[in-house]
């Protein structure tokens, strides 16, 4: 529940509240001011339940990670609607499927 303040607008991604840029595993555990190895647990528990999605950028760069957007995500739109996809096949399958429109012009 603590990831949550740390939602991004529109999007699944967990981003700094000042920055707004993506946070890696060890930035969770800086703001939440916790071991980085036991946040690096949890969010591995949490993806394997489908509930978040580690977004791997390549050998030498932190993982980014996302919300499932089934379970939570505020308003109907989003910035690129290939983030909602991330989570059609996971192990988490929601009651209702929400369908999303993908933000136009911004």
């Amino acid at each position: 529940m603590s990831l949550l303040s740390f939602l991004d607008w529109q999007s699944p991604y967990i981003v700094h509240p000042e920055t707004r840029q993506n946070l890696s595993c060890s930035g969770i555990a800086k703001l939440l001011a916790t071991d980085r190895k036991h946040i690096e647990s949890i969010l591995d528990r949490l993806c394997e339940k489908g509930m978040i999605a580690k977004v791997n950028r390549g050998i030498g760069c932190s993982c980014h990670f996302m919300l499932n957007s089934n379970v939570v995500h505020f308003g109907k739109n989003m910035r690129d609607i290939n983030d909602a996809k991330v989570f059609n096949n996971c192990a988490y399958k929601p009651p209702v499927s929400i369908k999303y429109r993908e933000e136009k012009g911004k």
